[in-house]
């Protein structure tokens, strides 16, 4: 079937797994080795699968989104408390940061 089998503990296995099978899935299709009524069960699974990759993208979008709102709190309660000048300076350096970190992408 193409799946080798890792321990319980192992990171990343579960991805190793949906990679193999996918793989073996594809692999009958193309064979023509599916009977129908398997087929239709495949979808039925892909699409549980599909709605939880719905889920795992908002999850990981929200996840991203409050990080993002957390580190920008603490650049910002950084910057209290001090002079107009001083920010402006603070903030040039990191436009001038941005910008070689654009450019060397």
């Amino acid at each position: 079937m193409g799946l080798v089998l890792k321990g319980l503990i192992e990171e990343g296995r579960e991805m190793d797994y949906m990679e193999a099978l996918v793989n073996t899935i594809e692999g009958r299709l193309r064979e023509g080795s599916l009977r129908p009524g398997e087929a239709l069960e495949f979808a039925r699974k892909l699409d549980r699968l599909a709605e939880l990759a719905r889920r795992l993208r908002d999850y990981a979008t929200a996840s991203s989104s409050a990080k993002a709102t957390a580190e920008t709190y603490r650049a910002v309660s950084t910057l209290r408390g001090r002079s107009p000048e001083d920010i402006e300076k603070e903030l040039a350096k990191l436009k001038e940061a941005l910008k070689e970190l654009k450019a060397s992408h």
